[in-house]
């Protein structure tokens, strides 16, 4: 299978361009499912849609490229909760006729012991939703023009444990969540201005680190709540410039979400931004929320 780097900010972008059915994915090959998630009896579910438009200085929004979506799906199965936190979406049909068919999936499962009031709401460390974590993976597939890339990941407390779509297996040792784990994260937690939150994350077998800087809230039409716009901060996990300083992939602001507190989309994200190049930004707008 041809190999494609992707590379951040593209993959959130991938990721903000794709949807099943799976294409060009084989049921045993990472991103494919393996990792799914078992039935049990549903606790909570939410859907958030978003669409996603191009934008450039002084013309505005020149074009709308695709759909995204965020979901959150918590059931009990037998003594645990099993929560599936998934991002997803596609290119508009329009662009992959034109050759700029986009579409890809990122699913992050957190297996924990129910609360001792068996309720799902206990605060342990299992997101808000059980007891304590026992088992953390991801899977996840880019598809750009029919070039895919795929990966499963195993957390440990100490270590991570991914396989790539040929087969290869690397252990990366720290603690690491995924790329979705900081979306999670704001998707369940307070926020307050001026706090500041870290997340180590592995994507294509690299580590990485964002840097998370909560900003003042602002009351954003037309969602009718307070909210905060969150500014990320991406650095390479391994590699430094000359200072010994890690290096910035992406830098503060490149990267925002606006987090919704109150109102109808309470503990929602209502807007996301990626700015791929100094001439061009990519704007996530909710659409629906369920």
């Amino acid at each position: 299978m041809a190999r494609m780097r992707v590379t951040w900010p593209a993959a959130l972008i991938l990721l903000a361009c794709g949807r099943l059915p799976l294409w060009g994915i084989s049921p045993a090959q990472p991103g494919a499912g393996r990792l799914a998630a078992s039935e049990g009896e549903r606790v909570r579910h939410r859907q958030t849609e978003f669409i996603i438009k191009a934008r450039v200085p002084v013309l505005g929004d020149i074009s709308r490229v695709g759909t995204f979506v965020i979901e959150e799906d918590v059931r009990a199965n037998g003594g645990q909760l099993e929560k599936t936190f998934r991002i997803f979406g596609n290119s508009k049909p329009e662009m992959a006729r034109k050759g700029k068919d986009y579409r890809g999936e990122l699913k992050l499962i957190t297996r924990s012991t129910l609360s001792s009031q068996g309720d799902g709401q206990g605060d342990g460390d299992g997101g808000g939703d059980g007891g304590r974590a026992v088992e953390v993976t991801s899977s996840s597939f880019f598809n750009k023009n029919g070039q895919v890339q795929a990966e499963d990941i195993v957390f440990a407390p100490d270590c991570a444990v991914c396989r790539r779509e040929n087969g290869d297996e690397k252990r990366v040792e720290g603690s690491f969540g995924c790329l979705a784990t900081a979306l999670e994260y704001f998707s369940d937690n307070e926020v307050a201005r001026g706090d500041i939150h870290e997340f180590s994350f592995i994507l294509g077998g690299h580590p990485y680190h964002f840097k998370c800087e909560v900003g003042k809230p602002t009351a954003l039409q037309p969602y009718g709540s307070k909210v905060f716009p969150i500014d990320f901060t991406t650095y390479d996990g391994l590699f430094k410039d000359g200072r010994g300083v890690p290096l910035v992939k992406k830098k503060k602001g490149d990267i925002r979400i606006w987090l919704s507190k109150d109102g109808p989309f309470k503990d929602r994200i209502v807007r996301l931004k990626v700015q791929y190049a100094w001439y061009l930004s990519i704007h996530m707008d909710l659409y629906k929320a369920s």
